[in-house]
């Protein structure tokens, strides 16, 4: 993994992560006053969403671009995509049910077997509120994972089949949007458009030279500004989602294309927050809301000290999320691609390495 990918990884959690806590802080149940702070600062942070779409793309081109065309990849492929996405994923679902239980959350909706398999399956069976609900980018994340199995299994099937795909998201992106989350959102949502951004971006980073990669973010730069700053939020900013997905793109590529040619080289320690980024997102409402009970309960109001509240819970999110990446995502991480790599190799290296290695 590039490590400019990692630092854009952790710098969309953080931005994620401070744009709902804008929100949280301006609760009246949290301690606020029913208008969220900060938002002039934090008011686009939700745009890191749109930014790991494609830089989700741009990762699974670049992991398995060598197993197009390979059915016999399909099974490894498949593994390694579900113990990324799925196991931790469960861990810290369960737990926040767990909280959310203790705590009489009313957020906590699940009663038919439906509702429980949905968050658990990432598969749109019923339009329950997740508990954990900024969980619902990866129920777009699975379908391109599916999506892109045809790729494996033939490259001209797979390409056939993307092209419908994108082509079917083109016909629904200038529908009104429906209220919620379903599996047809989940499907042919406007979102999904970011994963062919990313996707081409890998393309193009691989076919840059170094003028034309300091050309591309160049651009992508500009057309990143110039549509942030026409962009008018609220429902219309949907408008503006394709240009924002090109022009991360367009950066996405220069950046790699850049530090695969030695151009810069970032240090390694600065990637450690992207590595940390999905315990970070995963976990940050819930730590958000959390910790503005304790310090209303504390009598420290977010509402007389709004800086002091909002540094300091942002700081909390970032070391919690790291915490548990280090000690649950990191570790179990590791087993189950060891387990991987064991299953995938032949009989005979297993037999001689009983401990095996990861891919």
């Amino acid at each position: 993994m590039l490590i400019s990918l990692q630092i854009g990884r952790g710098l969309a959690a953080l931005a994620v992560a401070a744009f709902h806590l804008s929100l949280a802080m301006g609760d009246p149940s949290l301690g606020g006053t029913g208008v969220a702070p900060f938002t002039t600062l934090t008011g686009r942070g939700s745009l890191g969403v749109d930014f790991f779409f494609v830089l989700s793309g741009f990762i699974i081109l670049q992991a398995h671009h060598a197993d197009i065309g390979k059915p016999a990849r399909i099974a490894h492929y498949l593994k390694r995509r579900f113990i990324r996405i799925y196991p931790i994923y469960w861990v810290y679902l369960t737990l926040c049910i767990l909280g959310m239980a203790l705590v009489g959350s009313a957020q906590l909706q699940l009663s038919g077997l439906w509702e429980w398999l949905t968050p658990y399956t990432l598969v749109r069976l019923t339009q329950v509120n997740l508990p954990l609900g900024q969980a619902w980018t990866l129920f777009h994340e699975i379908v391109i994972y599916a999506i892109f199995t045809s790729l494996l299994l033939n490259r001209r099937l797979g390409l056939a089949v993307l092209a419908v795909w994108a082509m079917t998201i083109a016909l629904a992106y200038g529908r009104p949007v429906p209220e919620g989350h379903t599996l047809g959102t989940a499907l042919w949502g406007a979102n999904n458009m970011n994963f062919f951004a990313g996707m081409l971006a890998f393309l193009l980073m691989r076919r840059l030279s170094l003028w034309g990669a300091w050309l591309g973010l160049i651009v992508g730069v500009v057309m990143f500004c110039l549509n942030y700053r026409s962009d008018p939020g609220g429902a219309a900013a949907r408008d503006y989602g394709l240009v924002y997905a090109l022009s991360f793109g367009l950066i996405l590529s220069a950046v790699a294309a850049l530090e695969s040619q030695q151009v810069f080289k970032p240090a390694v320690w600065l990637g450690w927050i992207g590595d940390a980024s999905y315990s970070i997102y995963l976990l940050h409402i819930h730590i958000e809301n959390y910790a503005l009970r304790a310090l209303m309960k504390l009598g420290v109001s977010s509402a007389r000290h709004p800086e002091a509240v909002f540094v300091g819970v942002l700081l909390a999110v970032v070391f919690l999320g790291s915490l548990a990446y280090w000690l649950i995502e990191r570790p179990l991480l590791n087993r189950l691609r060891a387990m991987v790599g064991r299953s995938s190799a032949p009989q005979s290296t297993v037999s001689q390495s009983p401990k095996g290695s990861p891919p």
